[in-house]
């Protein structure tokens, strides 16, 4: 199954469908991946950064709650 551009798979054959699974989800899904008329972009690969830091503060900012 797919949304917005996202594929799901599920081997369940009793599973839900995926409209019924995300339920009230959607509408978060939409703001994120609706967010541009250019639609959302899936970058492959590894992303890496080097931040001249202190390992916390790198992961204090990357899991923030973006106050």
């Amino acid at each position: 199954a797919t949304y917005k551009g996202l594929i799901y798979a599920n081997w369940d054959h009793d599973a839900p469908s995926l409209e019924d699974y995300l339920s009230d989800a959607r509408f978060y899904m939409d703001i994120m991946l609706d967010r541009t008329e250019a639609g959302t972009v899936a970058i492959g690969g590894i992303q890496k950064w080097v931040i001249p830091c202190n390992w916390k503060f790198a992961a204090e900012q990357f899991c923030s709650d973006m106050y």
